[in-house]
């Protein structure tokens, strides 16, 4: 028996030797695998976190000159950092709804009392008959807010009588929020328009393939092409030329609405 325990003990240090050293745990990368889980957990929390809708509703208000009213604001970080403004409408129940706003701010206004976005893209926009106007010639009314462009895919202009297609738009503003140009095209690109707001009217440059009289006619002018201006209630051609009956058609016009066209 104490042969066989010496000749056990002989044996332990042999194994323990084959076996190696116990490898000891790497306390510094599971503390970093650790923290680095928990920022994501903190950046997915940012990411979904609901934001006072208030400070932007008052930078808005007073930049527009018009009442504004925000349903939610949620902020994004993938993959750029994004506010999310969702349910807006600017002035009356009637006014301008808007869905949602996707924002792009400068980062140092998301806690700053003067709000700058770099750009703006709209999902949903209706612009109700004479929002328009406010929108060509509008200014902004105070330094709480500056927005550098604005686009959006779909815009529904209401005009009693005329039927247009939901348009793309793509528009820049300058220093003072006043806009600088914009452009509107529908998605199959049949319609376009390039609008240059200057001193209370706007430089205009018309194409459609099929443009349809607004006033009671079934008259069509196939590929149309025009060059004029446009004020609030009127839209004047200095030049145009369509095809309508195998012809064509060319010369000025001038285009007025109000309670009728």
């Amino acid at each position: 028996t104490e042969e066989r325990e010496r000749a056990t003990e002989e044996r332990m240090p042999s194994a323990r030797a084959a076996s190696g050293p116990r490898p000891e745990r790497n306390w510094g990368r599971i503390v970093a695998v650790g923290l680095f889980v928990v920022m994501l957990a903190a950046v997915g929390l940012i990411h979904v976190m609901p934001m006072d809708q208030q400070p932007y509703e008052k930078a808005a208000t007073q930049g527009l000159g018009q009442t504004v009213r925000i349903g939610a604001v949620h902020i994004a970080l993938f993959p750029l950092p994004q506010l999310k403004f969702d349910r807006v409408i600017i002035g009356e129940e009637s006014g301008v709804r808007i869905a949602r706003i996707n924002a792009t701010p400068e980062l140092g206004s998301l806690f700053g009392e003067r709000k700058t976005f770099r750009r703006l893209d709209l999902e949903g926009l209706v612009l109700p008959p004479g929002a328009a106007g406010a929108f060509l010639w509008g200014r902004n009314a105070s330094e709480m807010l500056r927005i550098e462009r604005v686009t959006a895919k779909g815009v529904k202009l209401e005009f009693a009588g005329l039927a247009l297609p939901p348009l793309d738009l793509d528009a820049s503003l300058d220093a003072e929020g006043a806009l600088r140009s914009v452009s509107l095209v529908n998605a199959e690109r049949k319609l376009s328009a390039e609008i240059t707001p200057e001193n209370g009217k706007a430089a205009i440059e018309l194409q459609a393939l099929a443009l349809l009289l607004p006033f009671g006619t079934d008259i069509a002018l196939d590929d149309f092409s025009g060059k004029g201006s446009l004020t609030a209630n009127e839209l004047v051609f200095n030049e145009f030329e369509a095809h309508t009956h195998d012809g064509i058609l060319t010369g000025n016009a001038r285009l007025r609405w109000g309670a009728q066209w």
